[in-house]
């Protein structure tokens, strides 16, 4: 890992660790790796499973998977796992003068069980900002074993802002979250569409 830090030196300062999700995983080890080579340290996790090295990031997205994710007891879990980070934060996280300041939610959308979920996560942390993006197809359209998405990258493109305008059009008109919840795109399908390996 060494080698491969050395050539991450002249990129940014900041290194994401996401995919999948990287609390399964024991990356303290990567983290310090990464801090010794003057790298800030995200990390973005379903709020599932705590490990002691997400409190040693500098900040910590944590992304529920909603209903449409077919996932159980994600809340149960999700408390579980912010009352670990937030006694986490307690306990000497320097990042910020609240907890706010370390921890951001952020929650994709694809229905409105979805929206529902996003306003009960939003209703049990209120202080913590909340992200909220429109759910890409990608998911649904190559969950086949190829995972060739064979829409065009246009195709991708107006899909993805049409759910995107919808979702704005709701958060706005939604008395819980209008004006609390930020929406955004993912800025790599407006790219590339949903092309692998980008």
């Amino acid at each position: 890992i060494i080698i491969a830090l050395d050539e991450l030196e002249s990129f940014a300062p900041w290194t994401i660790l996401s995919g999948g999700n990287p609390a399964l995983h024991d990356l303290d080890d990567v983290v310090t790796a990464l801090h010794r080579h003057g790298k800030q340290v995200a990390v973005e996790t379903q709020g599932t499973r705590w490990k002691p090295w997400l409190a040693r990031v500098d900040r910590l997205c944590v992304s529920p998977k909603p209903p449409s994710s077919k996932m159980n007891a994600v809340l149960a879990q999700l408390e579980s796992f912010m009352t670990e980070a937030f006694s986490a934060w307690l306990e000497g996280h320097l990042i910020g003068d609240a907890f706010g300041d370390w921890v951001f939610i952020k929650i994709v959308i694809f229905d409105d069980d979805d929206l529902e979920f996003a306003r009960q996560v939003h209703e049990q942390h209120p202080t913590l900002p909340l992200f909220l993006s429109a759910g890409n197809d990608a998911g649904r359209t190559v969950g086949n074993p190829t995972r060739v998405d064979t829409r065009s990258v246009n195709d991708v493109r107006l899909d993805l802002m049409n759910k995107s305008e919808a979702l704005v059009t709701s958060v706005m008109n939604d008395p819980v979250l209008s004006g609390v919840a930020r929406v955004q795109s993912q800025y790599h399908v407006l790219l590339w569409g949903n092309k692998q390996g980008v």
